[in-house]
């Protein structure tokens, strides 16, 4: 499936519209939008804000990132940051690598380029870089939520 901005629909999605599409599947209806999806779980307390120094994903924020959650990115600007981006963490795969779902345009699997809906490398962006990866958090209502054995 293409990437498609604003897209939600078969015929193409956008990150919000890839998430939005995956959560309806489990009767869970969020905003449209990646910054409404951000406020929506600010909201509701399942929100773990990361801090502009948390560039690598062995940063001590990042030890609660579970499957499920989503991970939302913003660009840094004279007023703060606003969210433009959202994926769904998987966790990881056999092999430790660590892996998200949803819709970009230009992300990569494994080396590969990808556009559109896919599975795709979970990575922080470096210091330096005009994005970071500012909270992430469940969408799942706390009594859907499993605790570890």
């Amino acid at each position: 499936m293409p990437y498609l901005d604003g897209g939600a629909s078969a015929a193409g999605m956008d990150c919000s519209g890839a998430t939005t599409a995956m959560l309806k599947q489990v009767d869970i209806v969020p905003p449209r939008s990646a910054h409404g999806q951000y406020e929506w779980l600010k909201d509701a307390g399942r929100l773990t804000l990361v801090p502009a120094s948390a560039r690598t994903p062995d940063d001590p924020v990042f030890r609660t990132l579970q499957p499920g959650d989503l991970i939302f990115w913003a660009r840094e600007g004279a007023e703060g940051f606003r969210v433009s981006h959202v994926h769904l963490y998987l966790g990881k795969e056999a092999d430790g690598h660590a892996v998200m779902i949803g819709s970009s345009d230009g992300r990569e699997y494994r080396g590969k380029k990808l556009h559109g809906f896919g599975i795709v490398d979970y990575r922080v962006p470096e210091a330096g870089s005009p994005t970071r990866i500012v909270a992430f958090g469940s969408p799942f209502p706390a009594a859907a939520q499993k605790t570890p054995d």
